[in-house]
């Protein structure tokens, strides 16, 4: 229940720093470094950070959820999670809920920065 929770409150604040993140880079025309400071920072914060203590603090129960041995390191960086939770549900047939949703919430995430940064890179 616990883990289940934590995963909802990464993806509401990755969610929501999304959502506020946008508001702030489009709230006088266009101010895409002011968008990066406020989004860059949560974003880690929320995907790391709670994953970090979620593999600190319920190592062994996650790993359960996730179809992962226990007592392995299953924890990745950001973009080869993705690949890892795909590779896993393609040549394991492990379809826990992270395996399938993972690699498109990477996408989503990768995709929504995409914009800010190759604005930011213009103004350099």
């Amino acid at each position: 229940m616990i883990l289940k929770a934590l995963d909802i409150i990464r993806s509401g604040i990755v969610a929501a720093t999304f959502f506020f993140g946008y508001r702030i880079g489009f709230a006088n025309g266009y101010d895409p470094m002011a968008q990066l400071h406020f989004m860059v920072p949560l974003i880690v914060t929320a995907i790391a950070g709670v994953s970090g203590l979620e593999g600190l603090l319920f190592a062994k129960k996650s790993a359960e959820i996730k179809g992962f041995e226990t007592g392995s390191n299953y924890q990745f960086i950001f973009f080869f999670s993705g690949v890892n939770h795909a590779a896993d549900a393609i040549k394991r047939k492990n379809y826990a809920w992270q395996n399938i949703n993972r690699p498109f919430i990477t996408l989503l995430v990768i995709a929504g920065m995409i914009y800010p940064v190759v604005m930011a890179l213009k103004l350099i």
